[in-house]
This record gives C-alpha cells, structure tokens and sequence, in this order.
C-alpha cells in the first residue's frame, strides 16, 4: 500500500489515522459512559486520567487527518452511489469530524471550569467536583451521543456496502482487494501485473506523446509485449523519458501513452519526435502520431485532483477523440471543461483527463474507468445525450476508443531493472 491515496483505495497514511483515530474515539466513548455511570469516586477517577489524555489524542489525530484529507487523494465515489447518497456521505462524514471538535473543546471547558486537571493529573487531594453543574458538559453529553449514533450508521453503511451491494467498500481501508482489481481483465501475458502509478496532472514541464497502431486481436499479445521491450530498451536511457501506458484494445489496436520532461527550448515538436517513437521499432500501421499537453483533469467527486493511473485502481481507459480545426480547439477545450464533468454519475468512470494536442488539430479526453460494465450509461447524461452531445458543431469528427491497461512503465523501475543489470 501507498502512502498516498489512489482512486480506488486510501493510502497507508489515511488508513493508520482512520483506524486508530476509530479505536481510541470507541474507547474514548465507553470509558465516558463508564465513567457517567460509576459512582465510586476512586473509580471515575482512574477512569479519567485514561479518558482525558486519550480525549487530546483524538483531537491531535482528528486534525491530523482534516490537514491530510485536503492534500491527499481521496478515492471516487463508489460505482453506481446515487448522489444524493454522496451528498449525505460527505455530510456525515463533515459532521463527524464536527462533533470530535465540539467533544473537545467542551471537554476542556468542563476541565477548565471545574479544575479537575490538577486534582487528576497535579496531586491535589480534593474530592472530585459536581460536573453537571457546568454547562460545557451539556454539550459534551450531546455530542457524545449524537457521535454515537453517527458512528452506529457509519458502521451500518460500510457493511451494506461490503456484503449487500458486494462492491468491496472496506477494501478502501485495507481490508481485502477492491472491486477495480477483482474485475482487471487477465490474458496469456499476465498483462494486469502491476509495475507502477502515473500521475496524469495540467504540469506544464511534462509533455505528453500518444501513438495509436492498429493491430489485429490475434496480434495484441505479441504488441503489447514487443511494445513493451521496446520501450525499456528504447527509453532506458532518455533522461526525459518520465513514465508509459500501454494500452491494449477491447478488441483490437495498441496506444502507447508516455510522458517526457519538456526541454529547455519554448516550443515543443507536435509530431513525435524519432527518438520517442516507437513505428520503426514494432512495425506496425500506425492509425495516429501526437504530442499534447494536459489541459484538465477532473475526479468523479468533482475536484481538479491529479489522477493516478495504475493496473489495480484504474484497469480499463477510454480514449474519446475529437478532430478540430485550429481555431476550434480552444473553444472545445472551454465547452468541455464546462460540461464533460456531466458525465460523472456514470457507473465505472473514475477520472477524465483532456488533452491538447500541439498541432491544434486534436483534443483527446482520456477516461479512467473501473469497469465498462455500463458504459452506455453515459449516454443518458446531460450533455452526451443522442442529439445533445456538447461538442456537436465545434469538433468535425468524434471516435470512442476502449482499452484495457496493460502495463504502467515508469522510469523507477526501469532503474530498478538496471540496478539489477
């Protein structure tokens, strides 16, 4: 597991916040409702001095993980969730994080107020105060038990996920594999085999190059592993050369997608340049040859979050693309950015990513899918609707490409490969 998020699961640093912050707030809350319940003073306070410390250790982790969350990469919504179920999720989960804070601070208020911090903790022999006469503790009661509803329901909705809809929510938080790599296509090449992550992010200092063969189903195993000897071979030594996707058609075709440090000149080729093309190399008929840049990206919670490929959490990729004219191009970029975000919603579909190519003659969305298992779904969404598609009159032609990941390259493990060499 990584340390950070994935589109499909929590990274290892949100997962060892999320179930230690889960133990010490259940424990937290039973040593609370012992405590309340207990009438021997000698008792309560032994059950205080764990109660208080371990109240501030849950503050310290429940901040820890609100600073974490806005910088990581939360995983997308589960396939096929209705919104308004993402909508309460979110709220929830707001309103957990809410309630910790105001457990706290009243925590401390009553602590304050009634000076028990020096008779628990500074060897002051007094008896232990009457708490109820201290309004912080209303609110502390009130959300302790507002916090224990909210955690029965939490709980109650992770497991109907995990074993009525079956879509393997817990796998998020590392418990078992996720519904993404249960349905990875598998063939004779053992081609989902994972070897890395790309990060596809709008970096102006990364130039994207994409080549498009045609080869027949028979031939894809023997492409995509000539295609993938080639590039180790080929890149191994190109100081540029930044990560590959080999991407093997549903049914047929090979794309080859790599990313290269820009140079120190102020333009770039928009034709693939001979040292990172791979035609002469597999020798097969090319269908297209471009350079792009990466104009947006958007996640299926609707941040503008880079978007991590991987063999585990994204194994299938849709190609959608658009031939325009120069002049066109901008404005197709404008209209998609404004209304290909109407595609999430769409059972399977994770991420887009749209790209410019440098030539200006092409704008291509590269789709992070968990499965193509209800694809057709998309044309039910605003926007893409038959007769409705938002790029109608600004693109002259437009093509749907399906693939499966085959291989992620980066340059880590072709270092990797020569260390061992």
């Amino acid at each position: 597991m990584i340390l950070r998020g994935t589109p499909d699961r929590y990274g290892r640093v949100a997962v060892v916040l999320h179930w230690t912050s889960a133990i010490a707030i259940v424990a937290l809350l039973l040593l609370g409702i012992a405590a309340a319940n207990t009438t021997d003073p000698a008792v309560v306070t032994r059950l205080l001095r764990i109660h208080v410390p371990l109240g501030i250790l849950v503050l310290v982790l429940t901040a820890a993980r609100i600073v974490w969350r806005l910088a990581d990469v939360r995983p997308a919504p589960p396939v096929g969730q209705p919104q308004w179920q993402r909508v309460v999720a979110s709220f929830v989960h707001t309103l957990l994080y809410g309630l910790i804070v105001v457990l706290g601070a009243s925590g401390i208020g009553v602590m304050v107020l009634s000076g028990l911090g020096p008779i628990l903790f500074g060897g002051v022999d007094k008896p232990l105060p009457d708490f109820a006469i201290f309004r912080p503790l209303l609110a502390h009661e009130a959300a302790a038990f507002t916090l224990i509803f909210l955690l029965c329901a939490h709980v109650g909705a992770a497991l109907h996920h995990q074993f009525v809809r079956r879509d393997r929510l817990l796998a998020r938080m590392g418990f078992g594999q996720s519904a993404a790599h249960q349905e990875k296509p598998v063939n004779s090449l053992s081609l989902s085999q994972e070897e890395g992550v790309m990060i596809l992010s709008a970096d102006s200092t990364v130039l994207t190059t994409i080549e498009r063969f045609d080869v027949g189903p028979d031939g894809l195993d023997a492409a995509v592993q000539l295609a993938d000897q080639s590039i180790r071979t080929a890149w191994r030594n190109d100081p540029a050369f930044v990560s590959a996707l080999l991407l093997r058609g549903t049914t047929s075709g090979l794309a080859v997608y790599a990313q290269w440090r820009k140079g120190a000149s102020e333009t770039e080729p928009a034709t693939v340049s001979p040292e990172r093309t791979l035609l002469h190399r597999l020798h097969l008929p090319l269908v297209d040859s471009r350079s792009y840049e990466l104009a947006f990206t958007r996640q299926a919670s609707g941040m503008a979050d880079p978007t991590c490929i991987s063999c585990m959490s994204t194994p299938f990729i849709h190609f959608g693309v658009f031939a325009v004219t120069v002049e066109n191009q901008p404005l197709m970029i404008e209209l998609a950015e404004a209304k290909a975000p109407n595609s999430f919603g769409t059972p399977g579909l994770l991420a887009i990513d749209f790209h410019r190519s440098l030539d200006g003659r092409q704008v291509l969305n590269l789709g992070a899918w968990s499965t193509f298992q209800n694809f057709e779904a998309l044309h039910d969404r605003p926007s893409f609707r038959p007769g409705e598609q938002y790029f109608r009159g600004v693109a002259d032609m437009f093509k749907p490409e399906f693939y499966s990941l085959a291989r992620v390259i980066s340059e880590a493990s072709i270092w990797q490969e020569q260390a061992l060499d």
